[in-house]
């Protein structure tokens, strides 16, 4: 007992940094416990061009639906409607893999940008600076407070060409 009364500050000076790190550890993973998980998985395409428009694959009726012939608005603005591949998001895993438009045109989509649980699918910055010269672009889920990476099949030159198609309604 003595010797801790001697040693107090040494002790302080060991103890209290480590408290912090738990802390801020506690604080950013004890709030995805209480927090709900995204449920809705969804699909995406992804094309090898930045001109891509509106998409070669858009929902009409809860499917979806492939444009096959280029529009006035293709024309005027030089959009180029080319081969997009189509992807499934399982959110749960957090994985995509790509599927056939046959297997796409089983899935009854939400087209909203808001899944039905209140999450989002958004662009991440591109980070650029004299510490971090090569540009990074990434999509996350955000929502009730939660925002996490996905890890999407999409290369760094495609991720202008990626289109949110909708989400998977079960």
């Amino acid at each position: 007992m003595e010797t801790i009364k001697k040693n107090i500050t040494l002790i302080l000076a060991l103890f209290l940094p480590l408290l912090m790190i738990l802390l801020i550890v506690a604080s950013i993973y004890l709030p995805r416990i209480f927090i709900d998980q995204p449920q809705y998985d969804f699909l995406y395409s992804v094309a090898r061009n930045y001109y891509v428009g509106g998409g070669k694959y858009f929902v009409e009726n809860g499917k979806i639906v492939e444009r096959e012939q280029r529009t006035e608005e293709d024309e005027k603005y030089g959009y180029i409607v080319e081969d997009s591949k189509l992807f499934f998001h399982d959110i749960e895993n957090n994985e995509s893999r790509e599927v056939s438009f046959e297997e796409a045109l089983s899935f009854n989509l939400d087209s909203r940008i808001i899944s039905p649980d209140g999450f989002e699918v958004v662009y991440g910055e591109r980070v650029s600076s004299v510490f971090f010269p090569r540009g990074l672009d990434v999509f996350y889920i955000k929502g009730h407070g939660l925002s996490q990476k996905l890890n999407l099949q999409i290369n760094y030159s495609d991720y202008h060409g990626f289109k949110f198609i909708g989400w998977i309604k079960n």
